[in-house]
């Protein structure tokens, strides 16, 4: 069985095929291609997945909308893209991220409230800001 898929740094393009099915698939790598519109609800549901790297493409949609409760994603990144909606408190169900890498995109409205209580398991640089405690208080004193 497929665990793992790299197609990076290729010039594949169109949709990500929406019938994509690999049951036993960990981990799937995309990063700087040319893909473009939303990516498949159907990712978030694959039960093994634990990478989804999409970095460096022109995808859109509200591809945090989609995020199952049962996503086993350990590091979700989707830097350099085209998402211009809102990040959706769905995003705080990827109970087991340790990696999320929405920068360079262009979300809109308020960072969702729920992002403070995540644990970013597995992730020392969010769980360590440079201030010292939580990131977002961090924040509000800027």
């Amino acid at each position: 069985w497929l665990e793992v898929m790299d197609i990076s740094h290729n010039c594949f393009s169109g949709s990500i095929p929406r019938n994509v099915d690999f049951p036993s698939l960990r981990e799937l790598r995309l990063e700087n291609n040319e893909f473009m519109g939303s990516v498949p609800g159907s990712l978030f549901n694959a039960e093994a997945l634990e990478v989804l790297d999409l970095r460096n493409n022109n995808l859109s949609g509200k591809i945090l909308n989609t995020v199952g409760e049962t996503s086993k994603l350990r590091v979700l990144l989707l830097r350099n893209n085209s998402f211009q909606t809102h990040i959706s408190e769905k995003v705080c169900q990827l109970s087991e991220v340790g990696l999320l890498d929405l920068s360079h995109n262009k979300f809109k409205g308020p960072i969702p409230s729920c992002l403070s209580k995540m644990s970013f398991a597995g992730s020392k640089a969010l769980q360590q800001p440079i201030t010292g405690g939580n990131i977002f208080e961090a924040c509000k004193s800027y």
